[in-house]
């Protein structure tokens, strides 16, 4: 067991409710760098479909290092292909090519050896569904202490959560700013043109409800439209879809406007059990079945309501009677 690895995981996840929106990817970055040490990082997301840069956040290192690489030597850069082309793999610069051979590059003569730019490590993050990509880089100044294949192997693990958190986070502020009003079935941050930046899961599964064939970054049309005219809400199948300006993005959500008609009284019993809070064997005895039944009707009843969990299956309840 890696404790030291699950002590940050722990960190990032409570940080993302006590660390304010515009410090937390700095104090993130120094909470990884007690157990991966490094001396610069830089911290990206945006779309491989198509490919373009939404945000970018640079640690230790200046603006001018990031506008010259993406001006000389971002079309190039092998290590960058490599990290997307094995995306969810921590790319490890020695592994791909000796010490001399790096030397020997443009990129480093003229890019890396003036910024200090000696050990390299490289993650990426895709998410076909959504087509956004993240990712991260550590550099360590010391040719001689370069970055072990544990350091590797621990940023690859720690990768999904750091991207997890900073997205919650993100999405945390947003609701904190539309505080008292209603739950919704999931959102998403897209520019103003419809492009997505960041996305729950919740909000795909509501797309795809309306707009089956939809993949890729950008949104449907018909929500194009609406961010066009934000603030601003439209009625669309059986969601109602809202619009808000945050700050030069817009938080578009999904929410249900009613529940489907085709739920047993069993179904609502279960229901009413479930956002109680009982468990699986409680649930069994107040309605004398077997906890393995009550499963596949908790499943079943997921699956008519568009979600994954009781805890969505309470935000999905939220405000509603089951009184019909």
């Amino acid at each position: 067991m890696d404790k030291g690895l699950n002590k940050v995981i722990l960190e990032l996840h409570e940080g993302m409710i006590d660390i304010p929106f515009n410090r937390f990817q700095e104090w993130a970055l120094h909470i990884v760098q007690k157990l991966i040490p490094f001396d610069s990082a830089m911290w990206g997301s945006g779309t491989y479909l198509p490919e373009d840069i939404h945000s970018m956040y640079l640690f230790n290192q200046p603006q001018e290092m990031l506008d010259v690489y993406v001006e000389k030597y971002q079309r190039d850069d092998f290590l960058r292909k490599a990290a997307i082309l094995n995306a969810g793999t921590t790319i490890n610069i020695r592994d791909l090519v000796t010490r001399e051979e790096f030397e020997a590059t443009e990129v480093y003569k003229d890019h890396a050896k003036r910024w200090r730019m000696e050990g390299l490590l490289c993650t990426v993050l895709t998410d076909q569904a959504s087509g956004l990509l993240d990712f991260i880089s550590f550099w360590r100044a010391d040719p001689d202490n370069q970055f072990s294949d544990r350091d590797r192997q621990r940023k690859e693990l720690l990768m999904p959560h750091l991207v997890a958190a900073w997205r919650n986070r993100k999405f945390l502020q947003v609701r904190l700013q539309l505080a008292g009003r209603s739950e919704d079935q999931g959102g998403a941050l897209a520019d103003k043109m419809g492009y997505l930046q960041s996305v729950e899961p919740g909000f795909i599964r509501a797309l795809r409800r309306i707009w089956p064939h939809w993949a890729g970054s950008l949104l449907p049309q018909d929500i194009i439209n609406l961010i066009k005219k934000a603030p601003g809400q439209i009625q669309i199948g059986s969601f109602e879809w809202d619009v808000v300006a945050a700050g030069d993005l817009y938080f578009v959500r999904a929410r249900a406007t009613a529940l489907p008609t085709n739920l047993t009284k069993r179904e609502i019993q279960l229901i009413e059990l479930a956002i109680s809070g009982a468990s699986y064997a409680m649930i069994a005895d107040k309605l004398t079945l077997s906890s393995n039944t009550v499963r596949n009707h908790l499943q079943n009843i997921y699956r008519k309501l568009n979600v994954t969990n009781r805890v969505e299956l309470m935000r999905r309840m939220n405000g509603r009677g089951l009184n019909f």
